[in-house]
């Protein structure tokens, strides 16, 4: 019976309390750390130990007790939902009820848009969909889901290779279009952004427009980013060096006079010797591009930038039919000294005939040339001539011009050891196909190499491998390789940086490298170095200086915070410390932030500012004398004064917290 009563009192006081708010349980503040807010005046504070639902009178409407080892942070995923992190750095969403709607397995607290967020579990790796009842739409199938507000479609990614390749989809899992884009932006109203994979040259600079029908109205000529939101009138805005333009919804630019072309081919012009001259070359062609397309509208100024190409030492450079045009000529004025047995004439001489850098391309007289300076005793001219035979398949010769060389060099040594090594001509015949970028002919001699076990052409094959961006394959050859401490520190280093970053893979190979009985002492303590640092570099991947890419632009991590960071642009960034990198973001730990940084004008550079701060006193004695009548004569004044000493003391700038530079 006592039962009974218990269940009754326990229902009778639920009743109250639903049916009349004043006995509804008051929140107080004291208890909680934290405190959010949601929509129509709702709220959630939470400590350690629960999270409670507030309503806009601050009452209490529902509580979330923790389990285990407590609540770690709470936020905010719009539309009345929460998301609440548990100790193990998961997180699961709840609605303004209190309803628990995921388990706490997420990696990051995705907000809800028109009623569907990103549902990304940690252990999948992988990102879905899911509603605000908590059902799946999307199991965790890509690399990445972008949400498009106000329409039924997403932007999913997949891996190919290393890069992310972009596909429009509905939210029921239906896909629009195949995957054809390394750039899907959402504009609003339908619109898109995009870049097709087929028109990547190397690098993302450019993208075009899709209308709602996903038609392409304009082709890839916009630079990344440019296009900016939908109007109402279904006009686009582009913005670019901080100029405006238009374009109407039948993909028209308004205004076309050439001036966004001319300003395009200005920023397109390489400006630093970091630059390689094959990207060089690429940068010139589209400036000239640009150019030359300004001009046709119009645009007057184009003509003289024009002209002013021709001039560029460095535009030259970038273009061999201009460059070996002058050096043609120079090899005419050496050809003197050549015959007349200069070593430096020779080796040019013969360089060109084998390059047809300034000579048609003839490899008998490239021979010929080098044979001469092998008279000289010159060991480049020994190993160009091996070089050559050995792109001929014609190992044997090869090492006999290697053994009967008249010089000897570490270079002429390698080769000839390689060369009686089992194995070794394959690789070294492969290396020659991977040079004249022949991939079948060095995929097939590389094979070859690797079936005879020859541990430098697979160190050399995987690395080729990865640079082709096939990783997988790559990786495991040199995983494979793991007795060769070349091919650990390369493995060391790829498991440093990047999306495939792992620590642990990282700490593993390191170790490998201090326990290898192959390992110089020398290699055992930069790996030892390497090992110490290893837990420091992971982390914060993201943390202060780090350079990223996000949607094909460099960016630079300018203040981290414990949610997030603000980049050089001053566009804040959701990436909490210790959580993985979010998949949109690739960290470029190998690039330095230099380009970035701006100079400090507070301290001048010199990372300190200096403040008078008082050292000491001292006192002075002054004595004046004041007439006075003839019956009290002058009358002495004394007067002492204390005087403070200072000295000056430096320290640490604010702004740019003692670096001398900020971004």
């Amino acid at each position: 019976m006592n039962n009974y009563k218990k269940i009754f009192l326990n229902v009778t006081i639920a009743l109250l309390l639903s049916n009349y708010p004043i006995l509804a349980q008051k929140y107080d503040a004291s208890k909680y750390k934290t405190l959010i807010n949601l929509e129509d005046g709702y709220s959630v504070a939470s400590n350690f130990d629960k999270a409670v639902v507030l309503n806009e009178k601050k009452e209490i409407t529902a509580t979330i007790n923790a389990k285990k080892n407590g609540f770690w942070d709470i936020a905010s995923t719009k539309e009345n939902t929460f998301a609440i992190k548990s100790a193990n750095y998961q997180w699961a969403y709840f609605n303004k009820e209190g309803v628990q709607l995921t388990d706490f397995i997420c990696e990051s607290p995705y907000k809800f848009i028109d009623g569907v967020a990103v549902y990304a579990p940690r252990k999948e790796g992988k990102f879905g969909l899911m509603d605000k009842t908590g059902k799946i739409l999307i199991p965790p199938t890509y690399q990445s889901i972008g949400i498009c507000g106000g329409t039924n479609y997403i932007i999913v990614g997949q891996k190919t290779g290393s890069a992310i390749q972009l596909a429009i989809a509905t939210r029921d899992h239906q896909l629009i279009t195949p995957f054809h884009f390394n750039i899907l932006r959402y504009l609003g109203n339908g619109y898109f952004a995009y870049a097709k994979v087929e028109n990547d040259k190397g690098f993302r600079r450019f993208e075009g427009v899709l209308n709602p029908d996903l038609k392409e109205i304009t082709s890839e000529r916009f630079p990344v980013e440019s296009l900016q939101k939908v109007l109402k009138d279904e006009t686009i805005t582009v913005t670019y060096n901080k100029k405006k333009y238009l374009i109407d919804s039948k993909g028209k630019l308004n205004p076309d006079n050439g001036e966004l072309e001319f300003d395009i081919a200005n920023q397109m012009l390489p400006n630093t010797k970091i630059l390689l001259i094959k990207l060089d070359s690429t940068y010139w062609s589209l400036s000239k591009k640009h150019y030359n397309i300004a001009l046709n509208k119009g645009y007057k100024a184009a003509q003289y930038k024009l002209d002013s190409l021709a001039k560029e030492p460095r535009y030259i450079e970038a273009h061999p039919q201009l460059k070996f045009a002058a050096q043609s000529k120079k090899l005419d004025e050496m050809q003197k000294s050549a015959d007349n047995g200069d070593i430096k004439s020779i080796l040019a001489i013969a360089k060109a005939y084998l390059t047809g850098e300034g000579r048609n391309i003839d490899t008998t007289k490239a021979l010929t040339w080098f044979q001469k300076g092998i008279q000289k005793a010159d060991s480049v001219a020994v190993i160009e001539t091996a070089n050559i035979y050995i792109a001929q398949l014609k190992t044997d010769e090869a090492l006999h011009i290697l053994k009967t060389s008249p010089v000897k060099s570490f270079q002429i040594n390698y080769l000839s050891q390689t060369l009686t090594q089992t194995g070794g001509k394959e690789f070294l015949i492969a290396k020659n196909y991977q040079k004249q970028k022949n991939i079948t002919k060095a995929d097939i001699y590389y094979e070859q190499a690797l079936k005879l076990k020859h541990t430098d052409a697979a160190f050399e094959y995987g690395k080729y491998l990865i640079e082709r961006k096939e990783d997988s394959k790559g990786v495991n050859i040199l995983e494979n390789n793991s007795h060769h401490i070349p091919s650990l520190f390369y493995l060391v280093g790829y498991y440093g940086y990047g999306k495939q970053a792992n620590p642990f893979r990282r700490a593993m190979f390191t170790k490998m490298i201090i326990d290898s009985p192959n390992a110089t002492e020398q290699q055992k303590t930069g790996a030892s170095a390497l090992l110490k640092d290893n837990a420091e570099l992971f982390k914060d991947p993201l943390r202060e200086g780090t350079v990223f890419m996000v949607g094909g632009v460099k960016k630079v991590v300018a203040i981290r915070t414990l949610s997030g960071f603000y980049a050089n642009d001053k566009i804040f960034y959701s990436s909490a410390q210790g959580a993985p990198v979010n998949s949109m973001i690739t960290v470029l730990r190998h690039e330095s932030d230099e380009p970035f940084r701006k100079k400090c004008n507070v301290c001048n550079s010199s990372g300190s500012v200096y403040n008078a701060v008082k050292s000491g006193s001292y006192t002075t004695t002054d004595v004046t004398y004041k007439t006075g009548s003839t019956i009290s004569g002058d009358k002495k004044i004394t007067t002492t004064t204390t005087h403070n000493t200072y000295k000056s003391v430096a320290s640490k700038c604010s702004l740019c917290q003692g670096k001398g530079y900020h971004y």
